[in-house]
């Protein structure tokens, strides 16, 4: 936008100086009107610009027709019907990618905007709902494509941890084995616990750790977590293999894929009890 203000300010001084001079086939004009003419022409050379890249790429924009709904839309006292249109066209990608039912998205929304209760075949909250997990399925139908194959290859992890020597698997499928004893308390789910730990991936990249110690609830962390810790004694190592169920499961988070078994070294070195 700079860009374009800078060289409205130039076409206004060129129209300026050749404004002094003598020309059959021009007129003075004022400032407002040199204003006028020097953004009309820089847009419209945006515009051309836009559509021969448009056209390129297999997808032509039709000038005139564009010119016929820009000159509609600039039209300030239409200002309700021209907003409602600037919302159509926006939404209207959404309908067509969806396959949504142009017609009934219509009425239903009229209804609502309308307050026409009658017509109102969901409430507010239910289609919010189902809106929630529609968006939920198709986030987790798109990790899938993506991130599916971590599922396969954290399960093979998983076998193969479990053959090594003083490996435990509990019920719901965490496998560990301690690399040191120890010889403290259990914390319970009311704890606060001090712990440190490396965290890596199946692949053996590391995404986190802390060697110091960090205090956090047995209740804040992945389930996981929740489940060893109230299998350990202070002062006890162990390596534990989780599977991305217990973990972050379909969604990750921003260093994690979705569907990653994770692996941790951690040791417990402190409790604060909570309240019981």
């Amino acid at each position: 936008m700079k860009k374009t203000i800078a060289i409205i300010a130039s076409a206004l001084l060129a129209l300026g100086a050749v404004g002094c001079k003598k020309n059959a086939d021009t007129t003075a004009v004022s400032e407002k009107d040199s204003l006028a003419l020097s953004m009309g022409i820089l847009y419209g050379q945006d515009f051309a610009n836009q559509f021969e890249m448009s056209r390129l790429q297999g997808q032509p924009i039709d000038s005139v027709a564009f010119l016929d709904g820009f000159k509609y839309g600039i039209d300030t006292t239409r200002f309700s019907y021209n907003l409602g249109a600037i919302y159509a066209s926006n939404i209207a990608r959404q309908l067509a990618h969806d396959s949504i039912d142009i017609d009934k998205f219509y009425a239903a929304m009229r209804a609502a905007l309308l307050k026409d209760t009658v017509s109102i075949a969901l409430k507010p909250a239910d289609a919010q709902a189902f809106m929630q997990r529609i968006q939920a399925k198709k986030q987790r139908e798109n990790n899938m494509k993506q991130f599916g194959q971590n599922i396969e290859k954290g399960n093979e992890y998983i076998d193969t941890f479990k053959k090594e020597d003083g490996v435990i698997v509990t019920t719901s499928g965490l496998a560990y084995k301690t690399l040191q004893e120890g010889t403290g308390a259990t914390p319970s789910l009311a704890d606060t616990v001090r712990v440190k730990y490396v965290g890596t991936l199946v692949d053996g990249k590391e995404f986190d750790k802390n060697e110091e110690g960090i205090e956090f609830a047995v209740t804040g962390v992945i389930k996981g977590w929740t489940e060893m810790l109230q299998l350990m004694k202070v002062g006890q190592k162990v390596r534990v293999v989780i599977p991305q169920e217990l973990a972050y499961g379909e969604t990750g988070n921003y260093t994690i894929e979705p569907f990653s078994t994770l692996t941790f070294e951690m040791e417990l070195i402190g409790i604060k009890p909570g309240k019981k």
